[in-house]
């Protein structure tokens, strides 16, 4: 199924919870250099960024820089996810929510 879905065209909530699903147990999650220098600023480990994107509540996608992006919140952070394919899925940026 995933090889009919096209990721440059906005996806509903419920696939894109199941291609982060997917990405996470079968694909890659990539993160981009801007992530990463986020990550370590703001002292975010692998394990809770991977928590937020298998257990987050997925946004309202967007059209930005050419790519379909979506937000992923949990009670700790944010995370925005735009796919490369099906199984592929890239963090662009994070940041912790302020409790």
């Amino acid at each position: 199924m995933s090889e009919e879905i096209d990721c440059n065209e906005k996806l509903d909530s419920a696939l894109v919870r199941q291609l982060i699903g997917q990405a996470l147990d079968v694909g890659t999650v990539w993160l981009t250099d801007h992530c990463r220098k986020g990550q370590r600023e703001r002292r975010v480990l692998m394990t809770e960024v991977l928590n937020c994107l298998r257990k987050g509540a997925i946004g309202e996608g967007c059209f930005e820089e050419g790519a379909w992006r979506y937000r992923v919140s949990d009670d700790f952070m944010t995370a925005v996810v735009e796919f490369e394919s099906p199984i592929e899925v890239t963090v662009v940026t994070i940041w912790k929510i302020d409790n």
